[in-house]
């Protein structure tokens, strides 16, 4: 069975239905580790709101579903990034500085995505 504080004593089917259903929410299965942490992060949450342990259960789905949620936000983010890098270099090796294609964007956004294009190619 999954790691449960001392402190959620006597709600474990309670916690680990919230699991599946949480788990049912995106898609997949939490690894122990996830679970851990959103479990953690759901007991110091009701904590925090004055909510007793017993409304941990009902916490714990929307706070897998967020966490997933920022997951995903974060990857993205970091795929946008990469991806700004590549294409900095891209115009980089054509001779085209930052600033030159920021000013180009300015004035002329369909040759931006026309040089892009070719760039590409």
């Amino acid at each position: 069975m999954a790691f449960l504080p001392e402190r959620t004593v006597g709600m474990d089917q309670e916690i680990m239905e919230a699991r599946s259903y949480g788990e049912r929410l995106i898609g997949r299965e939490l690894s122990e580790d996830e679970f851990k942490d959103a479990l953690s992060y759901a007991i110091r949450k009701a904590e925090l709101q004055g909510n007793g342990l017993d409304y941990v259960p009902l916490l714990l789905p929307d706070v897998i579903r967020e966490r997933e949620f920022e997951a995903e936000c974060l990857a993205r983010y970091r795929m946008a990034k990469q991806l700004e890098k590549e294409e900095e270099s891209r115009w980089k090796r054509l001779g085209i500085t930052p600033e030159q294609l920021r000013k180009l964007r300015e004035i002329a956004p369909e040759m931006v995505e026309l040089a892009r294009s070719v760039a590409v190619a």
